[in-house]
This record gives C-alpha cells, sequence and structure tokens, in this order.
C-alpha cells in the first residue's frame, strides 16, 4: 500500500481505532510517540520548577520565615543557580529588583514554547 493511498485512507476513517492503526503504520518506528512523550515530560518539569519557584519567592515575603532549615533549604538550593542566571540582567528600578520578574518570563516563555510544540 502506497504513503499516498494510507493519507487518503486516513481522511475517510471515522473510527478512532482505524485512525491509530493506520498512524502505526505511517510510523512504525514510533519516533513520534517518544518525541511526545520527551515534550510532555519537559513541560510537565518545567510547570513543577514554575511551582517551585513560586513557592520560593513567596516565601522571601514573610521574614519570621527561617529559609535556611531543611524543607526549605531545597527550594533554595533548587532555585538559586536558575535565579542567578538573570542578577544584573535588568537594573534596579526605585528600589524594585526585577530579576525574579525576569527569571518568571523566561519560564513561562519555555512553558508555553513546550506546549506549542507536538509531533504528529
Amino acid at each position: 500500500m502506497s504513503e499516498t493511498q494510507i493519507l487518503l485512507d486516513q481522511l475517510n476513517v471515522t473510527d478512532l481505532n482505524e485512525l491509530s492503526t493506520l498512524n502505526e503504520l505511517t510510523d512504525p518506528t514510533g519516533i513520534k510517540l517518544i518525541l511526545n512523550g520527551t515534550i510532555e515530560l519537559l513541560r510537565f518539569g518545567a510547570r513543577l520548577y514554575y511551582w517551585i519557584l513560586t513557592i520560593r519567592v513567596t516565601l522571601q515575603w514573610f521574614p519570621s520565615v527561617n529559609p535556611y532549615i531543611f524543607p526549605l533549604y531545597m527550594l533554595i538550593y533548587a532555585t538559586d543557580f536558575y535565579l542567578e542566571q538573570f542578577t544584573g540582567l535588568v537594573p534596579i528600578i526605585l528600589g524594585i529588583d526585577m530579576t525574579t520578574m525576569c527569571a518568571f518570563v523566561c519560564l513561562e516563555w519555555i512553558i508555553r514554547t513546550l506546549d506549542a510544540i507536538s509531533f504528529v
């Protein structure tokens, strides 16, 4: 069966089981499945890191919380290397350090880019 015939059959198929069978025929090695799984894993990791960064920044607002005890120190250790990449990138404006905001914008851009990637 030629590739053109398979593509024409895909357009005429209404049953989802038949469509998945034909999709396996067009990608017999499963590369698309592996790539989509990898992108999904990266997307999950980026969203998880976003929430870890959010918790770390939120805890800095409370001066009575000691961030150098065991569970909170892990947040600082996990996010310091990422936040250090943005130090000195934007100058302090009116006493407000915009480094964290730049880090969040960059991470959000990465998440949205990963959301847009799909191997069909």
